[in-house]
Order: structure tokens, then C-alpha cells, then sequence
């Protein structure tokens, strides 16, 4: 199980209380389309009415969802939208742009539990958790609070107390304390401020802190360990925090065990470090520096051991793409040096699940991390640090981003349209 942490960058799970085929040949022709649309009963409201095409080609299908009210997130088969800038309630539309729910929610948001995706809902004062075509899972108002607890189930509140939930949502059993959240699936997590516990999360907060076993059993305090805060937990025994100097200053990242015991210290000064990268089946955890994008340090976690890898001089690593310099341009490599797309660009930017590429004759496009063309050279424009699709600005890439599928939104005239497309992510 490999996990990435890019800092500077929080994803965060909103909890309920505050409402993370065959390769195509690379030219700039992109990837041909069949275009389907699909067309519906009119809804009395007709401004309200959606349209949906759909597009089938040979990675999977591309989505285009157009919409009135307002897109806020989307996952697969599930979009979240707002029905307009002055009323904040939220609906469901699925990817046949069909509305499911009503925007009469006063929240809803995903939420990711055992690798599922699900739906956090208020109604009025009523909580709950849905299934992403609006049925419920967690019925509204039987809890104050719930939070994924990862993949053990939920973490949720009522009337001041405490529970565990299974993955089918059903009570486990009632908690004696009161917990922030549960991290890394082992261990009930309580900040050092006890007014922070009182609003739960589905991630852990960078905080000081206690640990605790899910029997609720005391296992490490940040304070008793020398840490300055708890920054994330991987595994049991592989527990990272910062430590501090005389001064009370963050100084450097550690990974402690469930101990308490250093078994490995980042060889960079925290304000070097860029992103993390864990992978617990070949026990390795691997930083880049920040102020040196070619250098990365990798980890042996069972032995503690360090290996400083340094890329060649003008090469740079986007996931396990190798972006190297060629004169005043760059070109694309797999790790083990295959070229992944023909040709020189003139400049990149690369997103958790593709990368914009800007080729010789001065035009963006859309690739993800096979080498796919996603989005064909041209019809992308680049205006200071935004994207533009077709003249349209490119909105919310992160909130429509997930697992194999790229995604944005754009306006035009009080009309909205969710453009999903399908991406390769053997190489992320």
C-alpha cells in the first residue's frame, strides 16, 4: 500500500460537524470520441434542465455533465452541486446529469471509508452518511457526528458519548473517551487541547497529542517522546511526527514506533521537506528536497537504513515520470528510460492524475501518466496560473479529480459543465 503526501498541500475529508486498455499512439490528434448524449424527461423547472453526453473511447469513458446549478465536487456517478451562489443547499446529479437529490441539503460531501466512496449529509439538524446514488447508509439523525474511521468503519458522536461504527455502520461498541479521529486505521487519536476533540475528523489534525490502541489502551504521548507535533500515521509501528530543539522549534521529521523509539530521521531540516511518499509493502519511505527537486532520500523501514538518490542534473520526477531537460526543452521518460510520449515541450505542469504539457508550436494539452492524450494540444490555453478548456477557464481540478479520472469544471453565461475523463494511472 503506497501512500503520498505532497506538504503545503492539505486534502482534508470534510466531517459532518463543518459542512481526501492499450496505449495510444502519441500524436496531437488525442483520442477519438463517440459522442452519445443522452436526453431526459423535462423537469417542470426547465431552467433547471441537465444534459449529459457521454463519450466511449479505448480508456474508458469521458463525461460531460451540464448543469444550471452550481458543480461543487464529483466522484464516480455522483456529482455535488449547489443550487446557486445565494442559497446554499446542496443536491446529487449522477452522471447522466438525472437529478437524484434535490439541492435541499444543508450539507453533503464525500467521504472515503474502506476505499468506498460515500456522502456526508445534514438536513436541518440531522446527520447522516449516504450511499453515492442518495440512499441511505447511516440514516439521518441517528447521530450527532460521524467520521470515516478509515478502514475500520466510523467514528461517530451522540448525546456527548462516543462509538465505534463497523464498515457496515452498525455500533461496535461505546468509547470511554472522546477521540479527534481514528489514524491509520490502528489508533484513536486525542489532541493535547481537549476543545479540539470536541470536533471530530475524519484525518488526522497536525497537533500534539496522545495515541491510543482502538481498545483504548495509552500507547505514545508527542510530549513524553520529545515530538513537537504528530504530523501522520502510516501503520503501528510507523508513526511520524517532528521534533523540537531547546527553542521549542519543529527542527526535523521522524518516524517513531509504537515504542516510542526513532527508527529513522529525515536528513533534511523540515523546511526542506517536500513530498513523502510511503510505500508499506517494500517498507520504504522515500522525501524529495524541496530546494533540490533532483535529490530524494529513500528509507529502508525495517532497517532504518538511508539512500540518498540524486537524478541526473536537469531531470526532475513527477510521480514515476522522469521529466528531463533537452536544451531549452523537456522531454518525458518512464523510470526504466522508455520514452512515454514522443517529442520535445516547452513546459509541463503536472496535476495529481495527468499533466498539462505545452508542445514547440506554443500549445497545451492534456496527457496522463501513460502517456495518453487526454485533451489534444490546442485546445488548452494557459493564462498566468490558470487553465482555460475550449476559452473557458478550467475550475475545481482537485474536487474533480479522483482514483482513475480527471476532471473540471467550466461556466459560461449562469451554465455549467463538468468535463470527466478517464486516465492511465500505472505510472502514479
Amino acid at each position: 500500500m503506497r501512500k503520498r503526501i505532497l506538504l503545503g498541500c492539505f486534502v482534508f475529508t470534510i466531517c459532518l460537524c463543518t459542512g481526501c486498455g492499450q496505449k495510444e499512439s502519441h500524436t496531437d490528434q488525442g483520442l477519438e470520441e463517440e459522442t452519445v448524449t443522452v436526453s431526459e424527461a423535462e423537469p417542470e423547472d426547465t431552467t433547471q434542465a441537465e444534459k449529459k453526453e457521454m463519450q466511449e473511447d479505448n480508456t474508458g469513458k469521458n463525461i460531460t455533465i451540464s448543469t444550471s446549478y452550481i458543480p461543487i465536487a464529483h466522484k464516480k456517478d455522483a456529482l455535488i452541486v449547489q443550487r446557486s451562489e445565494d442559497i446554499e443547499l446542496y443536491g446529487i446529479l449522477d452522471d447522466a446529469g438525472t437529478t437524484i437529490l434535490e439541492p435541499e441539503y444543508d450539507l453533503l460531501s464525500f467521504v472515503s471509508m474502506n476505499d468506498q466512496d460515500y456522502i456526508a449529509a445534514r438536513l436541518g439538524d440531522d446527520f447522516g452518511i449516504l450511499n453515492s446514488d442518495g440512499t441511505e447508509y447511516i440514516p439521518l439523525g441517528e447521530y450527532d457526528e460521524i467520521v470515516s474511521a478509515g478502514n475500520i468503519g466510523w467514528l461517530a458522536k451522540k448525546d456527548g458519548k462516543q462509538y465505534l461504527l463497523g464498515t457496515d455502520g452498525e455500533m461496535t461498541r461505546e468509547l470511554n473517551g472522546i477521540y479527534k479521529c481514528v489514524a491509520g486505521n490502528c489508533y484513536l487519536y486525542e489532541a493535547s487541547n481537549s476543545e479540539v476533540n470536541e470536533r471530530m475528523t475524519s484525518e488526522m489534525e497536525i497537533s500534539s497529542g496522545e495515541l491510543y490502541d482502538l481498545e483504548e489502551n495509552f500507547v505514545l504521548s508527542s510530549d513524553d517522546i520529545g515530538a513537537f507535533r504528530f504530523t501522520d500515521i502510516y501503520d503501528k509501528n510507523v508513526i511520524e511526527a517532528t521534533i523540537k530543539d531547546e527553542k521549542g522549534q519543529q527542527v526535523s521529521y521522524v518516524i517513531f514506533d509504537a515504542s516510542g523509539e526513532i527508527i529513522i530521521t529525515y536528513g533534511l531540516d523540515a523546511s526542506d521537506i517536500g513530498s513523502i511518499d510511503v510505500d508499506l509493502d517494500e517498507h520504504t519511505v522515500t522525501v524529495q528536497n524541496r530546494s533540490n527537486s533532483g535529490q530524494y532520500y529513500e528509507y529502508n523501514l525495517t532497517t532504518g537504513e538511508e539512500n540518498v538518490i540524486e537524478l541526473e542534473t536537469g531531470t526532475n520526477k513527477v510521480h514515476q515520470i522522469l521529466v528531463k531537460k533537452s536544451g531549452d526543452f523537456y522531454q518525458l521518460y518512464t523510470e526504466d528510460d522508455q520514452e512515454l510520449i514522443e517529442g520535445r515541450y516547452a513546459d509541463y505542469e503536472s496535476e495529481d492524475n495527468a499533466m498539462f504539457l505545452e508542445n514547440i508550436d506554443a500549445q497545451w494539452g492534456l496527457i496522463d501518466y501513460s502517456g495518453n492524450i487526454i485533451i489534444p494540444f490546442g485546445e488548452i490555453t494557459q493564462s498566468g496560473f490558470d487553465f482555460y478548456f475550449n476559452g473557458k477557464q478550467m475550475h475545481d481540478i482537485s474536487e474533480f479529480s479522483s482514483e482513475d479520472l480527471f476532471g473540471f469544471y467550466t461556466e459560461d453565461q449562469g451554465m455549467y459543465t463538468v468535463h470527466i475523463f478517464s486516465v492511465d494511472l500505472t505510472n502514479v
